[in-house]
C-alpha cells in the first residue's frame, strides 16, 4: 500500500525498493528497512493512519527477511553502497559527456537515494558524503537549465575545473543556481 500522506518522507525509499526487488531483493529490502526507520522516527503521536502503515510495512519485512539471511551489517551497507556507486557512475558518465537530461537526473536521485540508505548502518563515508553533495548540485543544476530550456553544459566539458564539494553551486561551471534545495523528481 502507498504510504500515507503524513509520512510521505518514506516514499522515495519505497520507490527504490519497488525498483530494485526483482534484481536485488536485498537491497530492495535495506529500501524499506530504511524507510520504516525514517517512518517511525516522523510518525506523530496519534497518527493512528501511519502507525497503521508502519506496522504492515513492518510486518512485510519481517516476511522479507530472508533476502538479508546471511549477510552482516556490514555486508548489508556494502551492497546498498555498491549498487549506489554503479548508479552515480552512470550518471557521472553522462553528466560528464553533457547529456543532462531526466535519466541522468534520476540515475543521480536514485543514487544519492541509496546513499541515505546505508545511514541506518551508521553515518555516511566523507568520501561518499561528498558523492552525495555532488549528486545533488549536479540533479539541481540540470534541473534548471531543463527549466530554463537551456542546453546543459558539464563542468568538465566547459571548463573542465572539477567539483569542490565545500564550495556552492555559484562557484562552479555550469548553470547558476539559487541556494534552494534540489526539486523532488516527478
Amino acid at each position: 500500500a502507498a504510504c500515507p500522506p503524513s509520512l510521505k518522507v518514506c516514499a522515495q525509499y519505497l520507490a527504490r525498493a519497488q525498483e530494485l526487488q526483482a534484481r536485488d531483493p536485498a537491497v530492495a529490502y535495506y529500501c524499506k528497512s530504511y524507510a520504516a526507520e525514517v517512518g517511525l522516527n516522523s510518525l506523530k503521536p496519534g497518527d493512528d493512519e501511519g502507525t497503521k502503515w508502519l506496522t504492515g510495512l513492518m510486518d512485510d519485512l519481517e516476511k522479507e527477511k530472508a533476502a538479508v539471511a546471511g549477510l552482516s551489517p556490514e555486508d548489508g551497507r556494502d551492497q546498498v553502497n555498491n549498487y549506489a556507486m554503479l548508479l552515480f557512475a552512470k550518471g557521472d558518465e553522462k553528466e560528464r559527456q553533457s547529456l543532462g537530461d531526466k535519466v541522468t537526473i534520476q540515475l543521480f536521485f536514485a543514487a544519492v537515494t541509496l546513499m541515505e540508505v546505508t545511514k541506518q548502518f551508521g553515518p555516511l563515508d566523507p568520501a561518499v558524503a561528498d558523492k552525495q553533495k555532488y549528486a545533488k548540485w549536479k540533479i539541481a543544476a540540470i534541473k534548471k537549465c531543463l527549466d530554463q530550456g537551456v542546453p546543459y553544459v558539464s563542468d568538465a566539458a566547459a571548463d573542465a575545473g572539477g567539483f569542490d564539494p565545500t564550495s556552492g553551486p555559484e562557484s562552479g561551471g555550469g548553470a547558476p543556481l539559487s541556494p534552494e534545495p534540489p526539486p523532488p523528481l516527478p
